[in-house]
């Protein structure tokens, strides 16, 4: 059943991980094989998280967590809570995640063999290290997402059993990326190697994929388009076989970027469009799981108080005196209850909105000015920022005009943020004549009548 159990966690396709995994689960649970069952149900909850159903996680987790915690090992508490912090992180709930990891860290500071120790707390830092980086409500602060990130990487370098260093390949690619964002290519191409060839010696499809994005941006920042192409086109192909959306996405749009500097408008559209609709397809996905993840935060509390009343009626049966006390206690809680729920009522209301926000298809004050500033400054990067946020806007104009070209894309970008004809030739050092040739050029393509202001019509698109 062990050697079942190994070959269920090698597998890279999720619909056969998961189909193995519910079959080994029924005989765990038929011949009461309490470590085996513990096992495959945290490795079921990693299944939906590498998935994407972040809200499927953390209501799982939930839903096992007595049997994990009553099997009184502490790698796999450690690990479970861990899990659930990754969920609420992905789901932009920095608080709950950060709650999870302290839990998470006192069991991990129980563990007694030094391999599951260092594997426990190179987890729990990786995951600080993500909360620092990813919290866009505090500062960003580099000391801290670099110093928990190469705390990771040290202590899991630890690790004797070759087994569980599985975690050094997530912690090389972190490093990686921090080292590629401060422009050191050379340090960021080393530990992309590392993540790559780690991750390749025992199967981590994702990691293998994520590395070749990295060397990827290196290539390209080097002007090696070539080279770059081919690691994305590697890298879509392993997140395709994976099933994961978001480095679909990723791969896409940086597959539309890159063909565009190449000249070739056709591959650039087509990546385009699919980078467009998986977003689209995303969000919506997220906008449902974090309503239900909102919930869950509510609800949270009510089922700590369900295990506490749970508690207290056994110990009620063997004492009347225990009665009264109870009955006050319940009082007292029914009290803090209500507040608890009109407290987390408004707070819901507060992630609702802030979720919408994040989900919609639409530019903010802060992501206005960060486009504005891009434009001003003739950043070759600004189109694929502006896709970023407003890919549906994108998606629109190339359903109306197949035939679209990316520079005539960018012109239509600038008219939505509210640039005039003077002030788009002015900040990309052009000429009235060539932004008038190319706004005629779009109104043809676009099949604009003659007394239609394609300014008003793309804002109000």
């Amino acid at each position: 059943m062990d050697s079942l159990y190994l070959i269920a966690r090698a597998i890279n396709n999720s619909d056969s991980s998961s189909v193995l995994i519910n079959n080994l689960l029924k005989e765990t649970r038929a011949n009461n094989y309490a470590r085996g069952k513990i096992n495959l149900l945290l490795l079921k909850a990693v299944g939906l998280f590498n998935t994407g159903k972040f809200d499927e996680t953390i209501k799982f987790t939930y839903a096992i967590e007595d049997e994990v915690r009553e099997s009184g090992l502490y790698p796999k508490i450690s690990h479970l809570l861990a899990l659930r912090a990754n969920s609420y992180q992905s789901l932009f709930f920095f608080s709950k995640s950060n709650e999870s990891l302290k839990e998470s860290q006192y069991y991990a500071e129980k563990i007694k063999e030094p391999d599951f120790k260092y594997f426990a707390f190179g987890r729990i830092y990786r995951l600080k290290s993500n909360n620092f980086g990813a919290n866009n409500k505090e500062a960003y602060n580099p000391d801290s997402v670099i110093y928990y990130s190469i705390k990771s990487f040290t202590i899991q370098n630890k690790i004797v059993n070759p087994q569980m260093r599985n975690g050094l390949s997530i912690d090389a690619y972190n490093l990686g990326n921090l080292f590629l964002n401060n422009k050191k290519t050379d340090s960021a191409k080393r530990y992309f190697q590392i993540a790559y060839t780690t991750a390749k010696k025992i199967n981590q499809l994702a990691l293998m994929g994520e590395s070749m994005i990295g060397l990827g941006q290196i290539k390209e920042k080097q002007n090696q388009l070539d080279s770059a192409l081919f690691y994305y086109n590697a890298a879509l192909k392993n997140a395709k076989e994976g099933k994961r959306a978001t480095s679909i996405k990723r791969c896409h749009e940086l597959l539309a970027a890159i063909y565009s500097k190449m000249g070739d408008s056709k591959n650039s559209l087509t990546h385009t469009q699919k980078y467009a609709v998986i977003t689209d397809s995303i969000a919506n996905a997220n906008k449902k799981a974090s309503s239900v993840t909102a919930g869950l935060v509510i609800n949270e509390k009510d089922l700590i108080s369900s295990r506490s009343k749970n508690r207290y009626l056994l110990i009620i049966s063997g004492s009347i005196c225990f009665l009264f006390i109870l009955i006050f206690a319940i009082v007292k809680l029914r009290k803090k209850h209500s507040e608890t729920i009109l407290f987390h009522k408004e707070e819901q209301n507060l992630l609702n909105k802030q979720l919408n926000d994040l989900v919609a298809d639409k530019i903010t004050d802060e992501v206005l000015n960060e486009l504005v500033v891009m434009v001003k400054t003739d950043d070759p990067a600004f189109f694929v920022r502006f896709k970023e946020y407003h890919p549906i806007f994108i998606q629109k104009i190339t359903q109306l005009s197949p035939d679209i070209l990316v520079t005539d894309l960018t012109i239509c970008a600038k008219l939505r943020l509210g640039l005039n004809t003077k002030e788009i030739a002015y900040f990309s050092r052009s000429s009235l004549r060539s932004v008038e040739s190319r706004k005629y050029r779009i109104r043809k393509k676009l099949n604009f009548k003659a007394e239609d202001d394609l300014a008003t019509w793309i804002v109000n698109l």
